[in-house]
């Protein structure tokens, strides 16, 4: 492909640029601007010039494109389709060409008109209209908003008034009280017996409590002193935890605290403390009451004790009972039924309930009391570990068996309301075993005879509004004349789209909208 490129100065114009030019034949030309510095005005700017190269290098049958060209020529060349481009190179990179220039004049035809007639023929002018049509434009154009208006008024006469009509229904009141029992692993329910799961967790929980027996504890030895005498004639030396007793048949045993030692002489005697073996108030003897030494001392001394020996005591100790074990155990169980049935209620669905009462031990892990039954304690603690089962009943089976018991008490010719269905459970609930649960269902509606909406909106579509609601109430089998509201209240008739009627089946409790 043919291609020239020219580069412009700082000063060249249109004349200098077409000379540039030339009358060279090419398939495309580019006109290369230079860089300007601050302050001057880059050449070729104005688009008469840029319209003239343009027209110049189509009459050589070529494609014209710009290089470098400021924003100003740019604009320009965006407006009269001429490509521009950063760089010569970047020009090679596309398939391009420039829209052809527009014809600056009309070549006459050498045809000119000699008459006012051709003159405005020639240039497409049409002559002057009779004056009756300008004298008829404004009624018509009058007569045609008129209409327009017409049309619009009546389309919104058709389309924006709204009605509401409210209609009572003779009605039956149902309510009905189901005893019921929910029974887990069951597959479907029978009767008054539904099926319901089984939910476990691990719980774990601990306390304590005082503890209510007492234990006796001999805690003080009972001592005092005795008088020792040698029976012979030698020195008797008694080595302190000698033993002594009692001879009445109590055996009590007494333990010298020290040793002493008798002269070499018959009858010589010396004083010697004893205390008892055991402690508690056993050790507490009158006085002459120990008389025998045990061993070989039986035979060497006498002893007795001048006075009484006291200072044996006991002490009431707080321990543990068997029913502070059993209590105790009662209490922690209470608590892990209450934590793991709080924490299975809280992860159920809203379509699914757990009576409380459901809520039951079904295995222990561990449990470990901190004394046994008997043992000294003033405070008893116990930690338990369980697996804690519920019951779980679905609503929508309680809601079936509640909606079949209703149905069947639907009275001749009258249909359940729908939305007029509630139910309730018991808050007494029985507690059976392996898991099954009794309560008592109670489900209340509605019964009406079957209106259909879409009829009552046709055969009031279009009505006077004083005579529509007597219409519909010898229509339908309704207790009493509806209520009806149409807007705009100026409105003398019923919408024209039945659609547009509002109809309110029931009480404004209990009600069915049609439309």
């Amino acid at each position: 492909m043919r291609e020239q490129i020219i580069h412009l100065d700082q000063f060249d114009d249109y004349h200098s640029a077409r000379d540039k030019l030339g009358w060279a034949r090419v398939d495309r030309v580019l006109v290369v601007w230079p860089k300007t510095g601050w302050g001057q005005a880059p050449p070729l700017q104005r688009r008469v010039e840029l319209t003239l190269v343009h027209r110049h290098t189509s009459q050589l049958g070529a494609h014209l494109g710009f290089v470098n060209a400021p924003d100003s020529v740019a604009d320009h060349a965006a407006d009269m389709r001429i490509p521009t481009f950063n760089s010569v190179e970047d020009s090679h990179l596309f398939n391009w060409g420039s829209r052809l220039a527009p014809r600056g004049m009309r070549e006459p035809d050498g045809r000119i008109p000699t008459d006012i007639a051709a003159a405005r023929n020639y240039l497409g002018m049409r002559p002057p209209a009779p004056r009756w049509q300008t004298l008829l434009r404004l009624p018509a154009s009058m007569l045609l908003a008129a209409g327009a208006l017409a049309a619009v008024g009546a389309m919104l006469l058709v389309a924006l008034p709204t009605a509401e009509l409210r209609l009572q229904p003779a009605t039956q009141q149902l309510t009905a009280s189901i005893e019921l029992e929910a029974v887990p692993g069951l597959d479907a329910a029978n009767g008054r017996t539904i099926p319901a799961t089984t939910r476990t967790v691990e719980v774990s929980a601990s306390s304590d409590t005082l503890t209510t027996a007492t234990f006796t504890k001999a805690e003080e030895y009972a001592t005092g002193n005795v008088l020792l005498t040698n029976r012979t004639a030698q020195a008797v030396r008694v080595p302190a935890g000698s033993v002594a007793r009692t001879t009445d048949g109590s055996a009590i045993k007494f333990v010298l605290q020290q040793d002493v030692a008798l002269p070499a002489r018959a009858g010589a005697s010396a004083q010697g403390t004893m205390r008892a073996v055991r402690p508690g108030p056993a050790g507490n003897v009158a006085a002459n009451l120990i008389n025998s030494m045990e061993g070989y001392l039986a035979d060497l001394i006498v002893v007795t004790n001048q006075a009484a020996l006291a200072g044996g005591e006991v002490k009431q100790l707080p321990a543990v009972a068997s029913a502070d074990l059993s209590r105790l155990q009662k209490l922690v169980e209470a608590e892990l039924v209450e934590n793991g049935y709080a924490q299975l209620a809280a992860a159920l669905p809203a379509s699914q309930f757990a009576p409380q009462k459901s809520a039951r031990i079904t295995r222990v892990f561990e449990a470990t009391f901190s004394n046994a039954a008997g043992e000294p304690a003033e405070m008893l603690s116990l930690l338990m570990r369980a697996a804690v089962s519920v019951t779980v009943v679905d609503e929508q089976q309680l809601h079936a068996v509640g909606l079949q018991e209703l149905e069947q008490r639907v009275g001749a010719d009258l249909v359940l309301l729908p939305d007029s269905v509630s139910y309730s459970r018991s808050t007494e609930v029985l507690a059976l075993s392996e898991g099954r649960a009794a309560f008592t269902l109670t489900a209340r509606g509605t019964a009406g005879p079957q209106i259909d909406a879409r009829l009552v909106q046709q055969a009031v579509r279009w009505q006077p509004v004083a005579q529509a609601p007597e219409l519909i109430y010898k229509l339908f089998p309704i207790v009493q004349r509806p209520s009806l509201a149409v807007w705009p209240a100026w409105l003398k008739r019923t919408p024209w789209l039945a659609w547009r009627t509002r109809v309110l089946i029931g009480t404004e409790t209990d009600a069915r909208a049609g439309g």
